[in-house]
């Protein structure tokens, strides 16, 4: 064999194992920053999300309207506000609601309203949420279904 094909061969070779070797590196880097985003949303989501949730229910039943708080699929909670002329005593998965929930692409947080008037939607990133960011999304929330049924 000519030193031109070994050459040749130990290029391609060696092009392939570093190409294989960047991708193996770049996986192990996405799945440790998935991890450290599942970890700092699921602290996010039980020490400033759920609290505050919690509390504007609190509010919200002082003024009696019973909203409720519930976990999503995928990891997320949502609140649900039920629609004004409808039975409180009716649990209707047609409310309007706040829906907070990890991204499955890039990472963030994404809150998402269901089913009170026009489909929106914010993304943030986890060191965004604070609870003035959760009320003023609730807010929102309750100005829609309550001008939707006044």
């Amino acid at each position: 064999m000519s030193t031109d094909f070994d050459s040749e061969l130990d290029s391609i070779v060696g092009a392939y194992r570093a190409a294989d070797d960047a991708a193996r590196q770049q996986q192990a880097s996405n799945q440790a920053a998935a991890a450290a985003f599942a970890k700092a949303w699921e602290a996010c989501r039980n020490g400033v999300v759920r609290p505050a949730l919690t509390e504007i229910v609190t509010k919200l039943a002082g003024k009696d309207v019973s909203a409720q708080i519930s976990d999503t699929p995928g990891g997320g909670i949502s609140l649900s506000l039920p629609t004004p002329g409808i039975p409180q005593r009716v649990r209707n998965p047609e409310h309007p609601q706040l829906v907070i929930t990890p991204s499955a692409g890039p990472m963030n947080v994404t809150f998402k309203y269901v089913g009170a008037g026009a489909a929106r939607q914010s993304t943030y990133t986890v060191d965004q949420i604070t609870r003035e960011a959760i009320q003023d999304h609730v807010l929102q929330l309750v100005r829609s279904v309550y001008a939707n049924h006044g």
